[in-house]
C-alpha cells in the first residue's frame, strides 16, 4: 500500500513539473495572426504566440497554415501579421475569413 502511494505521489509530482515547464514554454506576451502565402498557392492563416512582432513573423514562416479553402499547407512567404484582438488585416477578404473562423 505504501509503495502504491509513493508511485502515485511520484507520478503526480512529475506531471506537475512537466505542466509547469510546458506552460512556461508556451506562455508568450502577445498573440498574433499572420497571413501567409502557402505552398498550395493560396493565402493562409497562422496563429502565433510570441514576445514580439519579429518573433511572430519568423515563426509564421516555419508554420503550417490554414488556407482559405480549409486545407493545411506550409507557409512560403509572409504577407502580414497583426496583433490580436485589435489588429486588422489590410485585405478585407482575408479579414472576413479571419473573423469567421471559430474561436
Amino acid at each position: 500500500m505504501l509503495t502504491n502511494i509513493r508511485v502515485v505521489t511520484s507520478l503526480a509530482a512529475l506531471l506537475l513539473a512537466f505542466a509547469g515547464v510546458n506552460a512556461q514554454a508556451t506562455d508568450r506576451k502577445y498573440t498574433y495572426a499572420c497571413e501567409v502565402m502557402t505552398q498550395a498557392g493560396v493565402s493562409g492563416l497562422v496563429m502565433i504566440q510570441a514576445d514580439s512582432m519579429e518573433d511572430a513573423q519568423a515563426a509564421a514562416l516555419r508554420a503550417e497554415a490554414l488556407t482559405i479553402g480549409g486545407e493545411r499547407s506550409p507557409a512560403m512567404s509572409l504577407v502580414q501579421c497583426i496583433e490580436t484582438p485589435q489588429g486588422r488585416f489590410s485585405d478585407s477578404q482575408f479579414q472576413r475569413f479571419y473573423e469567421e473562423l471559430p474561436r
